[in-house]
């Protein structure tokens, strides 16, 4: 229901790249398993192992298709409309202070293309064109982040006595 996870994962591709990990270690026991088969070792163990292991199989593909259809259904909801957002808006509470507006739905987006592009899974058009401009979001919001960090701190830090000194300049901001 809810698979661990690295810190820095996508919760979709993070859940597909566990379930295919998890694939990976059960095959090397299951060849020494075939290759005692075919050497002619037969048991009713060695059958239950197999139907087992084919029943186990069948969950974890079950498990990964269910995470990336609804992957696809998320990428869906989260339309180009969030890119025409303002990118910079008042912080709440405060009449003077910016932050950056860049929605977190868009960030899980481009996290989760980047990492199923990595895993091999097709990838919406929809977020494709989205991802491909991924590079530049990402310099941008981080050009925002420091020039709004930046003016925030002048609003904080300036004195009253200096305000009149450098108001236009605000203002313009």
């Amino acid at each position: 229901a809810s698979p661990p996870l690295a810190k820095n994962a996508a919760p979709h591709s993070g859940a597909v790249a566990w379930v295919r990990s998890l694939k990976l270690r059960l095959e090397g026991p299951m060849e020494r398993i075939h290759a005692m088969q075919e050497a002619g070792y037969e048991s009713e163990f060695i059958s239950e192992i197999e139907v087992m292991y084919n029943v186990l199989l069948k969950a974890m593909k079950e498990f990964e298709e269910v995470n990336i259809e609804a992957w696809y259904r998320e990428v869906a909801n989260t339309s180009d409309d969030k890119l025409k957002l303002p990118l910079l808006i008042k912080a709440p509470n405060s009449d003077v202070l910016i932050q950056v507006n860049f929605d977190p739905a868009l960030v899980r987006l481009l996290r989760e293309v980047k990492y199923f592009i990595i895993l091999g899974v097709d990838i919406p058009l929809q977020a494709q064109k989205v991802y491909e401009k991924n590079e530049v979001y990402r310099r941008q919001v981080g050009n925002l982040d420091l020039i709004s960090t930046i003016y925030n701190q002048i609003q904080t830090t300036l004195l009253d006595i200096e305000r009149p000194l450098v108001q236009k300049s605000l203002d313009t901001i």
